[in-house]
């Protein structure tokens, strides 16, 4: 009796093919876009801003209810944070570690005869001579083999797969880096001649002076009182390029207030009781405070001030209350350039502006743009030069054609060689149009305040999507598009 043979079952390489799979890969991208997709819809945590932080946590309390707990701990309001997030980043990095490696090693050994496919896609016999064969694999790679030929195009598809993963590992590591080395500040709020510092760091930022029409200002750059840099910027150029940048967020209202009596003599003006009498007061009216009030001691009398809008040229309410008693003495509605008499004191209205400003050091992204510029080059590399491997077994009058690529298809010889089927073109077309768009809104963003994050993260979901899509086979492509249009879905939304 002739024993059966017994089946070598290697459990490490069935778990390297997983990890390094389609599937695997899909899982990952789709996970991603998905926790994208959630981030573009839910309220995300405020940074390094308390108030905002008491605003958020309130709204959000009162939006959710009951659910409000359990978004918050699987990290929905705060998912770039999230372990969720860094489990699925940590997957996609393994799987293109994984299929790095398996592109290396075949171009390591492309002079090799690959193996025969076991079960071939096509066994057909085909009346060709050697050089009609040869002249059809035009931009493959022949190499011959007693009574085998192979075709393929292993080289260059290879080396468009290194770029495509390695770009992908690059962007990784500047993802990885960039938590350790890169900072930033945001709602910096600074007032006409002031200075504030940013804590944490040894930079300050002084507003020195804005031109009439209050839409460029000039902003000193400073480091333990010591200038750096000085430039000018406005709504159309709003970066300061230096290391750390500086970016402006908003140039908003402000009004300077000066009081006299009866006589012409300046009378000293207050915000807060413990800060001396001043000949003349600034108040800036940004998001954290939509009111102000003034008081002149000598006088009695103190002012409640609000901006009727939140545009520079905007008129105020003014309210003026006697000290005393809390008597209101006055309610009425002036322009930024006004006067105002009150119990025989005369108090005077001077349009002002202040400034929001970032302060932004991230090194980590000039690794992630090379990145992303390598991963864009392989995947056009891989959609161009698809790896396929057609076999051709040559017996005395008979020609015998087996290939593992699925899309082959003899019947179209002539012309397959060099195609792919018509649906991944689709695909790559729709994906290309994806690109050049999410590329467009990123510089966009980046330009005005060199944050990736100020982009509606459904658009990068949208491009993760459609990216996959291209280097998966036909179920997970599938898959993959759906997350992608619903990414689309949700960033048309948020456009309304």
């Amino acid at each position: 009796m002739t024993p059966s043979p017994t089946l070598i079952r290697d459990p490490w390489r069935r778990i390297w093919h997983f990890l390094s799979g389609d599937v695997f890969l899909a899982i990952a991208l789709s996970l991603i876009a998905l926790l994208l997709i959630a981030a573009a819809r839910l309220p995300q945590t405020p940074q390094n801003d308390p108030i905002a932080y008491s605003r958020w946590l309130s709204d959000t309390q009162q939006r959710f209810g009951g659910l409000n707990g359990l978004f918050t701990s699987l990290g929905l309001f705060s998912i770039f944070n999230s372990l969720l997030f860094r489990v699925a980043l940590g997957g996609l990095g393994l799987n293109a570690a994984l299929r790095l490696i398996d592109q290396i090693d075949q171009l390591r050994a492309r002079d090799v005869l690959p193996d025969r496919p076991a079960r071939p896609t096509i066994d057909r016999t085909l009346d060709l001579d050697l050089d009609h064969i040869r002249l059809r694999l035009r931009g493959y790679r022949v190499r011959s083999h007693a009574h085998l030929l192979v075709a393929d195009q292993l080289p260059r598809s290879a080396l468009a797969s290194i770029m495509l993963y390695g770009g992908i590992l690059i962007v990784l590591l500047g993802l990885l880096i960039g938590s350790f080395t890169d900072y930033r500040f945001d709602n910096l709020n600074v007032d006409l001649h002031q200075t504030k510092a940013v804590s944490g760091t040894p930079y300050t930022i002084r507003l020195d002076a804005l031109n009439e029409s209050f839409d460029q200002v000039t902003v000193t750059l400073l480091q333990q009182d010591t200038s750096l840099l000085q430039s000018t910027i406005s709504r159309s150029a709003p970066a300061i390029h230096s290391n750390p940048a500086v970016y402006l967020d908003r140039i908003g209202p402000a009004v300077i207030i000066s009081a006299a009596d009866e006589a012409g003599q300046l009378i000293g003006l207050q915000t807060t009781a413990d800060t001396p009498p001043q000949p003349e007061k600034s108040i800036a009216f940004n998001r954290d405070h939509l009111e102000g009030f003034i008081a002149a001691p000598d006088a009695g009398i103190v002012l409640q001030i609000d901006p009727v809008e939140e545009t520079i040229t905007t008129d105020y309410s003014i309210q003026a209350y006697q000290t005393d008693s809390g008597k209101v003495l006055t309610n009425t509605t002036l322009p930024a350039n006004a006067t105002l008499n009150v119990n025989q004191t005369t108090f005077t209205f001077r349009p002002s502006a202040f400034i929001t400003v970032s302060l932004v050091s991230q090194p980590s992204h000039y690794l992630i743009g090379f990145g992303l510029l390598i991963l864009l080059l392989g995947l056009i590399g891989q959609m161009i030069w698809q790896r396929r491997h057609i076999w051709l077994h040559a017996e005395v009058d008979q020609t015998h054609l087996l290939s593992d690529d699925p899309n082959f298809d003899p019947a179209q010889l002539g012309s397959i060689w060099n195609a792919t089927r018509p649906a991944l073109w689709l695909v790559f077309a729709i994906w290309s149009g994806v690109t050049v768009l999410v590329t467009v809104i990123m510089v966009m963003a980046y330009q005005r305040s060199a944050s990736i994050a100020s982009v509606n993260p459904a658009w990068i979901g949208l491009w993760l999507a459609f990216s996959g899509s291209l280097i998966t086979n036909r179920r997970t492509r599938i898959a993959l598009i759906v997350v992608g249009i619903l990414a689309l879905l949700i960033a048309l939304i948020a456009l309304q």
